[in-house]
């Protein structure tokens, strides 16, 4: 967020030198009918300085609309873009909606909005919201082209850059030919709501979306990659923790959601949140990650996996990962795992009884970890592949008795160690008095 902000007052404090950028020069001729990509099909249309204040119209027969130096949509300004319009922009250069402003660039499906590189080897920085931005901004029917480029002040590359809790609302909205991230909702960006239809396509980047707050992820829009690489959908989540039930949905192609590296994606709350996770829904997690569930809070998980289209768990790159907890305050009346695969989980964690000789291998491995009562419909079918070869496919932890039913026939145990019941309480740096014997 920082590197946000004074990559934006940089790029204002330019807006002083030279009064050439300030000023506007009105096209001679006008572009005839709807230009559709190349400036070789368009007038000689407008440059533009860098700021807008007040309301502006950017016609379509004043494309192309030049910004050589970038545009900052000042405060409470809002810029109007005509459909058909197309605005190119400066290498190096941003279109950047500030405090209180509004941009508002609606096409139709047969006459796009286009935003595109000013030169043809000078990548710009794409399209950005503030954190204050207005929340009245739309991208309807608009192409946003050979944009994130890197910036030098930390400043995170997409062509779409969202600060903004309000972000602007999407309705058919192409990303081509990237540097950055396809999209980044930053600190506590949002799209706007209802969202649907975004399309990266060709990027060259880090991947199609960044999300950082986990609360983000059941607004997204429908989305679409081609050709991409990578595909997934990045977590970085700086704010881990899911307070809110929401829905996640299935992506397209074999196209993830990737928790990053070493981070816990938390699912807990005073509003008892559910995560629900939708059928074909694949979750990959880095090195040193996990999921935990109802520890701290209330909380609760649906994955609602069919046969065709199970929930997956997985490593990413077939990382070693910790594995999933569900606490002592899950919400069991209302979790449920339905056709759920779990792979490549079972890292050492300090989590699952530490330091503690249990038979069958480390007790610090486990691809998923049960503190507290069982409720006895939890499992509706759960396989555990790949799991670590000196741990646990499942331990499980309170004053059980016998494992419940649903954790042995109810689930596949392919090549994943042993499945063990620890039946007193676990507690973080406590042994056990006794543990089962592993199946």
């Amino acid at each position: 967020m920082a590197a946000f902000l004074v990559a934006t007052a940089a790029g204002c404090a330019r807006r002083g030198d030279g009064g050439s950028r300030a000023g506007v020069t009105r096209a001679p001729r006008v572009a005839v009918g709807c230009p559709a990509t190349g400036a070789g099909a368009l007038g000689d249309g407008t440059t533009h300085g860098e700021s807008v204040r007040g309301s502006a119209r950017w016609t379509a027969a004043g494309s192309p609309h030049r910004a050589p130096f970038g545009v900052h949509v000042e405060r409470d300004a809002e810029l109007v873009i005509e459909p058909c319009a197309t605005v190119l922009v400066g290498e190096g250069g941003a279109v950047t909606v500030h405090r209180g402003a509004t941009l508002r660039a609606e096409g139709a499906s047969d006459r796009p909005v286009r935003f595109a590189r000013l030169v043809a080897a000078g990548a710009w920085r794409g399209l950005a919201w503030e954190p204050t931005a207005s929340g009245r901004s739309i991208l309807a029917h608009v192409v946003v082209a050979g944009a994130g480029a890197a910036q030098d002040r930390g400043e995170v590359p997409a062509s779409l850059r969202i600060a903004a809790a309000s972000g602007p609302r999407l309705d058919t909205v192409a990303v081509e030919d990237g540097e950055g991230w396809g999209a980044a909702l930053l600190g506590e960006g949002r799209f706007g709501a209802p969202s649907d239809g975004l399309t990266v396509r060709g990027d060259r980047g880090a991947g199609p979306l960044l999300v950082e707050d986990v609360g983000a992820v059941g607004d997204l829009p429908s989305l679409t990659v081609e050709g991409a690489a990578p595909r997934d959908v990045s977590l970085a989540c700086r704010s881990r923790t899911l307070r809110r039930s929401a829905i996640w949905s299935s992506l397209p192609d074999g196209v993830r959601y990737r928790v990053r590296r070493a981070m816990h994606l938390v699912v807990e709350g005073a509003a008892a949140p559910v995560l629900t996770l939708a059928p074909g829904v694949r979750i990959a997690f880095e090195d040193g990650a996990e999921l935990d569930v109802g520890f701290g809070a209330p909380g609760g998980l649906v994955a609602a996996g069919t046969a065709l289209h199970p929930v997956v768990f997985e490593g990413a790159d077939d990382a070693r990962w910790i594995g999933v907890h569900l606490g002592p305050a899950l919400d069991g009346a209302r979790s449920h795992l339905d056709h759920v695969r779990i792979e490549h989980a079972g890292a050492e964690s300090d989590t699952v009884l530490p330091g503690c000789d249990v038979p069958g291998g480390h007790a610090g491995q486990a691809m998923l970890t049960l503190h507290g009562v069982l409720p006895p419909e939890l499992f509706r079918g759960v396989a555990f592949v790949d799991g670590p070869p000196a741990g646990y496919a499942v331990v499980v932890g309170g004053d059980l008795g016998a494992p419940p039913r649903p954790v042995g026939p109810a689930a596949d145990f392919t090549r994943s160690g042993v499945q063990s019941a620890v039946r007193p309480p676990l507690v973080r740096g406590a042994c056990p008095e006794r543990a089962a014997v592993p199946r």
